[in-house]
């Protein structure tokens, strides 16, 4: 439970902030609180599913990052 709880304002503040190691587009940013949002629900295939988008869009980010960060050098 208090593993959800993190994750859900981990992906809220960044939805909402638009920042994780880069800027987020808008795009990304709604599906981030609508994982958020879909943690929030009790039921197993919520939490997977808004687990999965969060994963996703990080992983999406994280990747934007290394490459602005590569041709920045």
């Amino acid at each position: 439970m208090n593993n959800a709880i993190f994750n859900d304002n981990c992906n809220n503040s960044t939805g909402l902030e638009g920042y994780f190691k880069t800027h987020i587009n808008v795009v990304f940013r709604i599906v981030l609180i609508a994982s958020a949002l879909l943690l929030t629900a009790p039921e197993t295939y919520t939490n997977l599913i808004g687990v999965a988008a969060a994963v996703i869009i990080l992983v999406m980010n994280r990747i934007k990052w290394k490459r602005e960060r590569h041709t920045a050098s």
